[in-house]
Parts: structure tokens; C-alpha cells; sequence
């Protein structure tokens, strides 16, 4: 230690070195009180910034979140509520000198939600870029201020996320249609809670539906945003229907470039040119297929009035099929069978690949098939077939009232009180006929309406998957005939599908089954998911997109509550 000290004695008896030293000395004395002095401003207000819980509570606070739709209000409301007591309070997006990085990230998650087929405009987006902006330009704001917007802008990402998880829409149908919704169980606000890296697309990519058409579609509506809309809904204007190859029509151009926009085909023929040429009607035929039409490449009045449908109406129905994956279950197991209404199709899977296709057909317009889940747990070979109430009432009797003997005895059954009775016996226009004391059945054979099986899910709706005698009307492209079940093209082959891994059942035992006339019920050793999908809108396995026939008016009656602000918006 004497030996530094005298280094150091040595160091300053050179006048050079003393005034380094005094120099050093000044600036670090004026740096330590500017620190003091910072530290003096400020530390009343840490960076970190947590809210007033005493004066007001939590509870209270969140009031300032206002969403016109009950449900969403009392939903968000909630959310964010439980989000700051797992937090102990502290503000998220803002602190007191400046807004923190999660909140750039939340403005551009918000902004760019219109990928996902949502609305940016339903999240306040723009009155809240205003008001942090503004309370950062008052210098004598308190924290109050700054945690009554934290709490706001936390509202409407949990509005965001909310929306992402279970769509817009709460009521998908009215009346007598039926449409069972899922509400996938996504936690939120565990997420949000967890999330340090303020990098938001780490929460909002676990809030996306698992669904392989999901990323499709997507994909889809990007490409649609990207035409010019305004120019784009033009290009088929005027094209009238009975245009047939060959002729020439000064709205065969605007067909051409649309097309080219939307089927993506390198047509060569000259830009121009108004004749209705080969290439262009494989183009159109292409375009029919696509729609869901008879691929003749003939412009009939159909085939004209979806070429003239604008590219915002496409926008719309492709973002309102996005929403409808979110209603989905997450997971349909490794077995399942999907039924898409409005494609008059039924597939089978296995680990996710199609193991079987077939044609269905669905319930009328006034019938219609209701849109919901449920597991298919067993078969019934030559089934008998109970008429349900609504057409005991709307068909059977009446037909009964004008000739009592309208069903054959051979084919029908009809009981009174558990009895069956001789139809002529009854007076079947007496006004106090009690309809609960009437049953007809149809029994087992080679006429009954359900053919030779039925696949059965035990469900509320009395719907279930059945053989029909009828087996012409699957020839037909429009194939909605039922009361709402669902008629399947090829039931032996599905039968044995199904029952592929009870090996007494192989083809030959259900082709003998389906022989007699005595019902057989056969349980499955593996239940599957059934899913019955209302989609106007998918993307094929050769990546080109579908649109089809709204067949029970979803879709107007959807996009009309989509696009009603009130319902959402902050």
C-alpha cells in the first residue's frame, strides 16, 4: 500500500497530471447532479407504472370499456378485469414518459387484422392513436390518465382476440335453422399476462384456428385485396346470358382480363379480341366448376350472374367463411367425416386424408339440414323408420284426413297408444285428435325411405346419415330434397369403412345383413366425429377456389350482422 501511495505522490507533483485530475474531478461532480436532479424529476413516476387500486378499484375502472353488444361488453369487461389482478395492476401498453413497445405492437396487430377477414375499425384504432398521442403532449398528465387508456387499449385487444377466437357473430341463425356453434377454449388473457417480449403475433398465432382451409383462405383474401377493386368490378359488366363459343360480344375483353385475375391462366389470345374463342371457354368452364355449375362453357344466365358478381361481394364471402372456421371444434380427432352443405359432399378421414368421397343429399330449403357436430356411434342395417312429429302433422294426417287408407299396411304401422289400429277406424278430421297418442312407423324392407342402413349419432335434432330408394336424385348437380337428414350415395361402402376394423363385419356379412327384413343394430368399436359444415367458400387440394350457392340464405343474413359496427365496435 506505501508503495502506491508514494507512486501516486509522484503522479501529482506533476503540474499536468493535478490538472487532468481537477478537470476530471469538475465533469464528474456535474454529471453525478444531473443524475440527481433526473432522478428528483422523475421519481415520482417509475417506469414502471401500476394502477390505483385504493382510490378506485379495478372493478370500476374497467366501466370505462364501452362495446354496444352485451355479450362482448360483459365478456371484455371481465377479460380485462382478471388480466390486471394477474398482473398486480401494472400498465401494459403505456407508462407514464412514453407508450412501451407492446402498444406499437398492438396498433400493428390491430391494423393489420383485416388479413384474418376482421375490421380494424372495430377496435377504436384511430380514436386511441389520438388520445396517447394526446396524453403525451400534456405535461401535467397524471397517472390516472395514463392508466384509464392502458385499461382501454387492453379492452380492445381482448375485443381483437375475442373475435379472432370466436368470430363476430353470436347468433348464426334464426328461427327454425339450426346452427350449433363451438367456442374453442382459448385462454387469452393467460397469454397476454405471460407475454414479455411485446411481440403480440406470439399470442395472436395461438389464437388462429387449426383448420387446414384456415391458411388457404387467408391466402385467398390477401390475393382478392390485392386487385383493384374499383377497376376490377368492371372488367364483366354487360355480359348477358346465351352467349355461346364462337359468337363475338364486346363484353367477352372484360371477361377475359377478369379472368385472368382470378383463375390465374396464361391465356394468349389477344387482349382485345371479342370473340368468345376455345381457350376462353375452357377458361369459363373452369370458372363453372368453380361455381359449382355444369362446365359446358355456355354463358347461361346462372354462369352470367356469378361472372358479374364484384370482387368486394367475393372479399366479403371469402372474409365471412374465415369466421366460420372460428366456430369450429380445434380438433376432430384422428377419425372424422365432414359434410359441407352447400357442396352436397361427404368426405371420410384419417390423420387428416381423405380415405372417402361421396354425394349426399341434404335438407330442403324450408327443411333445412341443421349445422352442428356430434359422434356417429353406431349402424342399423334395414332400419324401421319413425315418422317425426312435424311431418306427422304436416303431412301424414292430412293425407290420412283425405283417404285413410293412403299408406299401405304392408309398409306402415300406425300406432295409437302403443297399439297399432286399422287406419279407416279413426276419424281423422276430428278437431280434438291428440297427435302425442299417434305414432307410424315404417317397417324394414326394400321401399323403406332410409333404404338398407342407417348411420346413427345420437343428436337433439333427430338428424342422422341414411341409404334412400330414391338413388336418381344423386345424379342431379342440386341436390337439397330431405326433411333434413342425410342421404348418402354410397352406404356399403361406408358401412364398410366404418366398420373396416371389426373384421365380422367384412363386405360379404353386410351385404347379408342387408338382405333380410329384421333390423340389426351394430355398435362401433371406434366413434367418429362428425361434422356438418356450412362453407360457400374453400379452396380445392389443387389450390383453386371454390364459391357456391348460399343454399339456406346463411350467408346475406351473416354478412349483414358482420357489418353492423354496433355490434362490436368499441
Amino acid at each position: 500500500m506505501h508503495e502506491w501511495i508514494e507512486k501516486l505522490k509522484v503522479f501529482l507533483d506533476d503540474p499536468e497530471n493535478r490538472k487532468k485530475v481537477s478537470i476530471g474531478a469538475a465533469v464528474g461532480l456535474v454529471v453525478l447532479v444531473i443524475i440527481i436532479i433526473v432522478n428528483l424529476a422523475t421519481s415520482s413516476y417509475p417506469s414502471k407504472l401500476y394502477i390505483d387500486t385504493v382510490a378506485v378499484s379495478l372493478s370500476e375502472r374497467v366501466k370505462v370499456i364501452e362495446i354496444a353488444a352485451p355479450y362482448y361488453k360483459n365478456k371484455i369487461q371481465h377479460k380485462t378485469l382478471t388480466f390486471y389482478r394477474n398482473t398486480d395492476g401494472k400498465t401494459k401498453w403505456l407508462e407514464y414518459r412514453k407508450p412501451t413497445k407492446s402498444y406499437d405492437a398492438f396498433i400493428e396487430a390491430v391494423q393489420n387484422s383485416e388479413q384474418y377477414g376482421l375490421d380494424p375499425t372495430h377496435y377504436d384504432l384511430d380514436p386511441i392513436s389520438k388520445a396517447v398521442e394526446k396524453l403525451y403532449d400534456e405535461k401535467d398528465r397524471t397517472t390516472d390518465d395514463v392508466a384509464e387508456l392502458d385499461i382501454r387499449i387492453t379492452g380492445s385487444f381482448f375485443l381483437f382476440t375475442t373475435h379472432l377466437i370466436e368470430g363476430r357473430i353470436r347468433t348464426a341463425s334464426n328461427g327454425d335453422f339450426i346452427w350449433k356453434r363451438n367456442t374453442p377454449a382459448v385462454d387469452d388473457i393467460e397469454l397476454l399476462v405471460e407475454n414479455s417480449s411485446g411481440n403480440l403475433y406470439e399470442i395472436i398465432d395461438e389464437l388462429h384456428p387449426q383448420h387446414e382451409q384456415y391458411e388457404k383462405l387467408r391466402k385467398a383474401l390477401k390475393q382478392y385485396r390485392s386487385f383493384d377493386v374499383n377497376r376490377s368490378n368492371k372488367l364483366a359488366t354487360g355480359l348477358s346470358a346465351g352467349i355461346e363459343p364462337g359468337e363475338k360480344h364486346p363484353a367477352i375483353p372484360g371477361l377475359r382480363r377478369r379472368l385472368l385475375l382470378t383463375d390465374l391462366e396464361p391465356y394468349a389470345m389477344q387482349e382485345d379480341s371479342m370473340r368468345y374463342d376455345e381457350q376462353l371457354v375452357d377458361g369459363v368452364k373452369q370458372f363453372q366448376r368453380r361455381h359449382g355449375l355444369t362446365a359446358d362453357g355456355v354463358i347461361s344466365e346462372t354462369t352470367s350472374r356469378y361472372l358479374n358478381q364484384s370482387f368486394k361481394e367475393k372479399i366479403d364471402l371469402i372474409a365471412l367463411n374465415l369466421e366460420r372456421l372460428r366456430w369450429l371444434p380445434l380438433d376432430y380427432g384422428d377419425d372424422y367425416i365432414s359434410i359441407n352443405v352447400p357442396e352436397y359432399l361427404l368426405r371420410v378421414y384419417h390423420n387428416d386424408k381423405k380415405k372417402l368421397e361421396m354425394k349426399v343429399v341434404l335438407g330442403t330449403e324450408f327443411n333445412a339440414t341443421p349445422i352442428f357436430f356430434d359422434s356417429l356411434e353406431y349402424i342399423v342395417f334395414n332400419p324401421t323408420w319413425t315418422i317425426p312429429p312435424g311431418i306427422m302433422e304436416d303431412e301424414v294426417i292430412p293425407n290420412l284426413e283425405e283417404d285413410p287408407s293412403h299408406y299401405d299396411p304392408k309398409r306402415f304401422k300406425i300406432y295409437k297408444k302403443g297399439k297399432v289400429i286399422d287406419p279407416e277406424d279413426e276419424d281423422w278430421e276430428d278437431k280434438d285428435l291428440d297427435l302425442a297418442d299417434y305414432k307410424v312407423v315404417e317397417v324394414p324392407g326394400p321401399n323403406n325411405s332410409l333404404g338398407k342402413v342407417k348411420f346413427i349419432m345420437p343428436n337433439d335434432f333427430s338428424i342422422y346419415l341414411h341409404d334412400t330408394p330414391a338413388d336418381h336424385l344423386f345424379k342431379n348437380k342440386k341436390r337439397a330434397y330431405s326433411h333434413g337428414c342425410i342421404r348418402v350415395e354410397e352406404p356399403v361402402v361406408l358401412a364398410e369403412y366404418l366398420l373396416r376394423d371389426q373384421h365380422e363385419w367384412n363386405e360379404s356379412a353386410i351385404e347379408e345383413a342387408m338382405k333380410g327384413t329384421e333390423s340389426k343394430t351394430v355398435n362401433l368399436k371406434k366413434k367418429y366425429h362428425v361434422q356438418i359444415e356450412y362453407r360457400t367458400v374453400w379452396v380445392d387440394d389443387e389450390g383453386l377456389l371454390h364459391f357456391r350457392e348460399d343454399l339456406y340464405g346463411y350467408d346475406k343474413r351473416q354478412l349483414r350482422l358482420m357489418n353492423k359496427l354496433e355490434e362490436s365496435t368499441l
